[in-house]
């Protein structure tokens, strides 16, 4: 019992900390586009607000980011019993964090000639980009083999669609060229919605596992 108890408050700290990160990248970038009027929201990238002033928010933002998705993935883990477990849901999930804390160390090439730095943060964005919608569609399925997540299976994997229209979108803006900077915001929203949404319920799934094995204190 006091081992059931010592895990749901762990998988509860993981919850907040995934919805602290959160908000913390929602809010730092919205912030961004008040701060930085020169950054044209329609056709460029969030990752030129790194270059220039204001540039260590975005720094801020990936950090968030980061603490957000890596604490969803160990909160996942410990909130989902086994067979409602996608480990290479989970994998990529964690990749998609390494890769984006990569991204906000190495800047983004914004005009001139490019460089390595730029380089580095075009491959890991990339990996981190593509790998996202990949891992929410097959934790999405897996929730369903657990009855404390099936309820949230359909929503989850309906977000996990969205999430893969939107790469799809951002990716023909850049190729043609049209409205790259709006799409790729509405996939960076999409994902932190689905973000929300699962963290939201393994903060309920921890506090239920709480209310079944109350302190002995208490």
């Amino acid at each position: 019992m006091m081992e059931s108890q010592s895990r749901a408050r762990l998988t509860m700290f993981l919850a907040l900390l995934a919805l602290v990160g959160i908000a913390v990248k929602f809010l730092t970038i919205a912030a961004l586009h008040f701060l930085r009027p020169d950054v044209n929201p329609v056709l460029e990238p969030i990752s030129n607000y790194g270059v220039g002033p204001y540039g260590f928010l975005l720094t801020f933002a990936d950090i968030g980011s980061v603490v957000g998705t890596l604490a969803l993935v160990f909160g996942l883990y410990l909130g989902i019993w086994p067979p409602g477990r996608s480990y290479v849901g989970l994998f990529l999930l964690g990749l998609c964090g390494v890769s984006e804390l990569l991204a906000g160390i190495f800047p983004i090439d914004v005009g001139g000639e490019a460089t390595t730095a730029g380089t580095i943060h075009n491959i890991v964005g990339n990996i981190s980009f593509f790998c996202f919608p990949i891992a929410a569609i097959l934790l999405s399925l897996r929730m369903g083999k657990d009855e404390q997540w099936r309820s949230l299976r359909r929503p989850a994997f309906a977000l996990s669609i969205v999430v893969g229209l939107t790469v799809i979108l951002t990716i023909a803006g850049f190729n043609l060229g049209i409205g790259f900077g709006v799409t790729q915001r509405v996939a960076n929203l999409a994902v932190l919605v689905w973000m929300l949404v699962v963290a939201l319920h393994l903060r309920s799934v921890a506090q239920g596992a709480l209310a079944q094995h109350p302190s002995r204190a208490s």
